[in-house]
């Protein structure tokens, strides 16, 4: 009896500590962009995950990818390849963000091509919970917002 109440209490001590913030900013779109495989069949996605685990950083990598790499790596441990995530470009960066599926339908719709045809913009408010050093994962997109602008972008 006493070791489960200690196990509840650790278990509520860890879920208390998990920290959620608002965040607001517009959809961001990168036309080369892998955080996610959504959608993708199981054999592909074992075939991405067996090129990450073969990827060494030594001292002859480039600084941007080892961070490309341990980005991916992260992104494994957490498992998150099935999740469908987004980009949102805030005042201060651009966040990487993990959805649960029935957010990711208040926004899948957007498209790039759309959004400048039509010299619109998305404007996103989310509840967001870091999952680890710049990657987020929110369960509400409290709201989404079409407006006149540019669509901010990068290749």
């Amino acid at each position: 009896m006493k070791k489960s109440l200690i196990v509840i209490f650790a278990i509520l001590m860890v879920s208390c500590n998990s920290k959620k913030e608002i965040c607001k900013g517009n959809l961001y779109f990168k036309l080369i962009d892998i955080g996610s495989f959504y959608g993708e069949t199981e054999e592909k996605i074992r075939e991405f995950e067996r090129k990450i685990d073969s990827f060494k950083i030594d001292s002859k990598t480039s600084k941007d990818d080892a961070d490309i790499i341990n980005k991916f790596k992260t992104i494994k441990r957490l498992n998150l390849f099935r999740i469908p995530c987004i980009r949102v470009q805030t005042s201060d960066d651009i966040k990487l963000i993990f959805l649960s599926e029935s957010e990711y339908k208040k926004v899948k719709s957007f498209t790039l091509e759309d959004l400048k045809n039509r010299g619109k913009k998305v404007i996103l408010e989310l509840e967001l919970e870091e999952l680890d050093k710049g990657i987020y994962y929110s369960e509400n997109i409290i709201k989404v917002q079409e407006i006149d602008g540019q669509t901010p972008w990068k290749k």
